[in-house]
């Protein structure tokens, strides 16, 4: 049993990695490029939003999403 909550935590902790930084990455360093922003700086923006998103629920993250869906379309 141990053995499957070390692999369930583990599994989390990887999830962040792989998931989630390297779109962050992408994003800071096109925004670095184009308007010279500091990487740092647009990762704390991303994370404050991204809090935003999510601790309001469902609704928001649905609602968000039928506003970035089409955009992401063109």
């Amino acid at each position: 049993k141990w053995l499957a909550v070390a692999f369930a935590i583990a599994t989390v902790v990887s999830s962040f990695g792989t998931g989630n930084l390297p779109q962050s990455n992408g994003i800071a360093t096109s925004i670095e490029a184009t308007f010279g922003f500091e990487p740092w700086i647009v990762g704390s923006v991303l994370g404050i939003l991204l809090a935003l998103v999510i601790l309001g629920g469902i609704q928001r993250i649905a609602a968000v999403t039928a506003r970035i869906v089409p955009i992401m379309a063109v």
